[in-house]
């Protein structure tokens, strides 16, 4: 080892030795000062814990820290969990289970809301955490799933799912040229539409569209035949006419009747949920 590194390796050891036997000595877990520390330490930790000398005064110093400690960085660790450092995501996960299962309720929302993300890798290490708290705490995780979806429910009702579906199908397709793009869109959107409505604001969307909607999935489903039997694209004249039939923009007015959120948009599992646990609380 050069004189540099050994000098760096006894600065970072010093460093996450200082940090780990400062936190404890914090007279309130949720201090401004000892955030501070657990800040610091977190970030020294997820840019040097892949070194051997330091990952060992890790793994056997962060169970120091009070668990009550970590619960003012969740949202710090929550957003490594994709972390591609093998060391650093062995002990990170080791952490979070530990802490999920000592406080779940501190951890359940984040990662059902990472459960949603766009990214495998972060999707796959999220799962493996929930299934880890879920083994002991398996009320607590179904509840955190439930409200999560109804949320993102909330936030984007159908139609604005239609318009927000429609639109990038019709970018894919007009302006990149993109067929098996808009083909994913659009399935991937029927999908989503053939589980049926469970709310009051999904049946009516489903009321109004739902004639207009299966036609065009009839449509769409013909063109993935003639594209597997012959490989061709159809006319453009027909995408348009499948643009035309799905093209969900209405006037102010009935947007309005759209938007408008009452506790009848949310889903009835939702609701009994919240019923029972009123009347134990009660």
């Amino acid at each position: 080892m050069k004189a540099d590194d050994r000098e760096i390796t006894g600065l970072l050891v010093c460093a996450f030795e200082g940090f780990i036997n400062a936190i404890p000595l914090g007279r309130r877990k949720n201090s401004a000062s000892v955030l501070q520390d657990m800040l610091c330490l977190i970030n020294l930790w997820f840019k040097f814990g892949n070194r051997s000398d330091v990952n060992g005064i890790l793994t056997s110093g962060l169970s120091k820290i009070n668990w009550d400690a970590w619960l003012g960085v969740v949202p710090q660790l929550i957003a490594r969990i994709q972390v591609s450092d093998s060391k650093i995501q062995l002990l990170l996960q080791d952490l979070l289970t530990r802490l999920g299962l000592k406080h779940p309720q501190a951890l359940v929302y984040p990662l059902s809301v990472a459960l949603k993300s766009p990214r495998v890798d972060r999707r796959e290490a999220a799962k493996s955490l929930m299934l880890k708290i879920k083994a002991e705490n398996r009320a607590i995780v179904a509840q955190a799933l439930l409200v999560s979806t109804e949320l993102i429910k909330v936030c984007n009702l159908r139609h604005e799912m239609c318009h927000g579906g429609l639109e990038e199908a019709s970018r894919l397709y007009f302006g990149d040229g993109d067929v098996l793009g808009m083909l994913e869109i659009l399935i991937k959107l029927h999908n989503e539409l053939l589980m049926g409505a469970r709310t009051e604001k999904e049946a009516f969307f489903q009321e109004k569209f739902g004639r207009d909607l299966g036609e065009a999935l009839d449509y769409l489903q013909i063109y993935q035949k003639l594209m597997a039997v012959a490989g061709e694209r159809l006319p453009p004249a027909v995408i348009n006419e499948l643009t035309s039939l799905c093209h969900l923009r209405h006037e102010n007015k009935e947007k309005t009747s759209l938007d408008t959120f009452t506790h009848k948009g949310v889903d009835g599992s939702v609701l009994l949920k919240t019923s029972g646990s009123s009347q134990q609380n009660g």
